[in-house]
């Protein structure tokens, strides 16, 4: 590959130009990526780089289990970074995965067609592959190996290990896997759970004499059974929770080997509670994942995983999915997936259809700088937690089933997308925390702890907990007595955390009348204020009264504020318009429009003109921010090297070149993540066909203001 084409490669990627595949490993992920899936030919591939898209899926060849070599050069040729797709599919998604003439979960429902005839057949509950079968985590592991080796070197954005992964088919609840390899590992991890059988024999209700006849129950038999002991099917579907985990840092694991350097992932995150998708436990074992914005699953994995790289998918046009890309960037989304399955991006002609025309404008924006910057910023979140307990989830779907007994094998993956009592109590309280401007942080059972609530929590919140562990209950007793606030509502640690209902609920002298209720809105704000916490920037109407349907995120940047406001989507029926709200500030601060690259002055507070369907994004900085700088030197092969300076120490600049003919060179379009509030950037000038001299225009994304300056291989430059 000729150096120019190399060094223009790694810029989309979000590299410096001089980073080698062999040499020093790439820095971690500092833009925001924007990936086609489909393949294209040359003519929409070249609209799409245009667009701002910076990569595509490349798939595994089921016949070899190597990676498509003409899906990766068509990438290639057409500029554009790629990642492997579906490397593992067949192990953790066999029952929703692409077959030839078929349905994506046909095995599945040949499953739950052989059940209805006869329930009584065990058989129905094999899992094939099993999670916990040796033999495929090796194989997979090797098959991994084998790809890095194909790649020779080259680096994709990252290895996922399968699209949709679940137990069964996506978030579906199926009694899996009763394998006998599945039970030999749930038996030694209820071992250690219970530390023995006695203990297990006491909590389950059982006799069994020795491990290996330990036998959780199917979800029958737990609907059919006593109401008030359901932990032998509880512990199974954690154990399946556990099985899954296991599996997918196995699949990561084995890419890390293979690859020091390289990302894992799994795509299309399915709501928590189903399927293995227990948050808390998957958390942390890959390095990427995109996710399907449902049940709070984002702000879980960003709460216990505030390292992960999150994704998104387009699946549809207009602009209430300009809305949602929108809102899922504040919500700390680093890249967007564009599923174009009817080419209604972009034609093979490379003209743009109705979805690629109403996404452009915004997709450039967010390439231009912003979404770089909110991955560069520090999320400010207030001293509020949220509890989130998987065996809440487990307990709650099954006392919602017993009404309908049976009924459960009928059910799909999009009927574990109905709400709960414990979603609407998570989400309400969330949404209107962030109405509040305020970023409440998710906590497990597992994340309780002195350290964890002494640190960074004054308010903890118990949303229909309803299973609860005794050791979970003493952190919150603790928390309690030390002078935190806790608000709960259902009454919480009814059951304990294998499902077993107690004769006293673990927090019933927190809250002695049953069920609690949280405050209402106005009592709750009072609430917290009385614990100190209040939002930084209140947002008002005209008339002096909250806005209620604006959404508010801060970050912090360096010596910058970034405050971002975002609508809600305007009610079905009614006419889009501006709305008007003013912001008061903290103190007096120096304010940037992120959007239009103004500088508004310095100000004690903002009147803002809200749009229906994307941000306003303020930087506020108590001193100007100072203006960016660029000056030129050579490196020791020549080339030139262009050092900026820019606002604060986590800023980004944007930068655009142009030949002598004023002609841009698109390759080297790029966003620079500023390190210490300095960046050098490497030309490729030699050997390379524009003509020269150069011109570098860099925008700093958090100020707005600019700096160019002229650039030749011959050492003289103008400024």
């Amino acid at each position: 590959m000729p150096p120019f084409r190399l060094a223009a490669i790694l810029f989309v990627l979000g590299f410096p130009a001089s980073f080698s595949a062999s040499g020093a490993p790439p820095p971690p992920w500092n833009d925001y990526q924007i990936i086609i899936w489909q393949s294209e030919p040359p003519a929409a591939y070249a609209t799409l780089k245009r667009m701002g898209v910076t990569a595509g899926s490349v798939e595994m060849i089921r016949a070899t289990g190597l990676f498509s070599r003409d899906e990766a050069a068509g990438l290639a040729s057409a500029g554009f970074g790629f990642y492997l797709e579906n490397i593992a599919t067949d192990f953790y998604s066999p029952y929703h995965r692409f077959y030839e003439g078929k349905q994506v979960n046909w095995r599945y429902l040949e499953l739950k067609k052989r059940y209805l005839s006869n329930p009584s057949d065990r058989s129905v509950f094999l899992r094939d592959p099993s999670l916990s079968d040796p033999a495929w985590i090796a194989r997979i592991g090797h098959r991994i190996a084998d790809n890095v080796a194909a790649l020779g070197g080259r680096e994709p954005l990252y290895y996922s290990l399968a699209d949709e992964p679940g137990i069964a088919d996506l978030a579906v609840n199926w009694d899996f896997d009763f394998s006998p390899v599945s039970l030999e590992e749930m038996r030694k991890w209820l071992e250690g759970e219970y530390g023995s059988l006695d203990a297990l024999n006491r909590e389950w209700d059982a006799r069994f004499s020795r491990w290996d006849d330990v036998m959780p129950e199917t979800t029958d038999e737990a609907i059919r059974g006593p109401r008030d002991n359901l932990a032998a099917w509880v512990d199974f579907k954690t154990w399946m929770d556990v099985a899954f985990a296991r599996a997918i840092a196995a699949g990561s694991a084995a890419v890390h080997a293979a690859d020091p350097h390289a990302l894992s992932a799994v795509e299309g995150g399915q709501i928590a509670g189903g399927g293995g998708w227990d948050y808390a436990r998957l958390a942390g074992t890959v390095d990427v994942v995109e996710l399907y914005d449902r049940g709070d699953n984002l702000e879980l994995v960003r709460s216990f995983a505030p390292n992960t790289i999150l994704l998104t998918t387009s699946f549809n046009a207009g602009k209430t999915e300009e809305h949602r890309v929108w809102r899922e960037l504040l919500r700390g989304t680093r890249g967007l997936i564009i599923w174009d399955d009817n080419h209604e991006f972009v034609a093979d002609d490379g003209s743009l259809g109705p979805r690629g025309r109403a996404a452009a404008p915004y997709l450039a924006e967010i390439r231009s700088g912003l979404g770089a910057l909110l991955g560069a910023s520090e999320r400010q979140l207030a001293p509020i937690a949220i509890l989130y307990s998987q065996p809440s989830l487990h307990v709650q779907w099954l006392l919602d089933r017993r009404p309908d007994d049976g009924a459960w094998v009928k059910r799909s993956s999009s009927s574990e997308y109905e709400d709960n009592a414990i979603r609407s109590a998570t989400s309400a309280n969330l949404r209107w925390l962030e109405h509040q401007g305020l970023q409440p942080v998710f906590l497990s059972a597992a994340t309780l702890s002195p350290a964890t609530l002494d640190r960074r929590v004054r308010v903890l919140i118990l949303p229909e907990m309803i299973a609860l562990s005794p050791a979970a209950a003493s952190e919150i007793h603790h928390f309690s007595e030390a002078g935190g606030a806790v608000l709960a509502e259902g009454e919480p640690g009814t059951f304990d955390e294998h499902g077993r209902r107690l004769a006293k609920p673990l927090l019933a002298d927190l809250f002695p009348r049953a069920p609690a209720q949280l405050p209402s809105p106005d009592d709750l704000a009072s609430r917290l204020a009385k614990e100190g916490i209040s939002p930084a920037f209140p947002v008002l109407h005209t008339d002096g009264k909250a806005a209620a349907d604006v959404e508010s995120y801060v970050f912090r940047n360096g010596g910058a504020t970034i405050l971002a406001l975002l609508r809600d989507l305007p009610a079905a029926g009614a006419a889009p318009s501006d709305e008007q709200v003013s912001v008061a500030l903290p103190h007096p601060s120096y304010a940037y429009d992120l959007r239009t690259h103004e500088a508004l002055g310095r100000l004690d507070h903002l009147k803002l003109s809200l749009t229906p369907f994307s941000p306003t994004m303020i930087a506020l900085a108590e001193q100007p921010l100072a203006a960016p700088t660029a000056h030129v030197r050579f490196d020791e092969s020549g080339s030139p090297v262009v050092a900026f300076t820019a606002a604060t120490a986590d800023d980004v600049m944007h930068i655009e070149v142009a030949d002598a003919a004023g002609h841009p060179i698109s390759m080297l379009k790029q966003n620079l993540l500023m390190v210490k509030g300095a960046a050098e950037l490497t030309l490729p000038m030699a050997g390379a066909e524009q003509p020269q001299p150069w011109t570098v225009t860099a925008r700093d994304v958090l100020s707005g203001g600019t700096v160019t300056i002229s650039v030749q291989s011959s050492g003289q430059q103008r400024q």
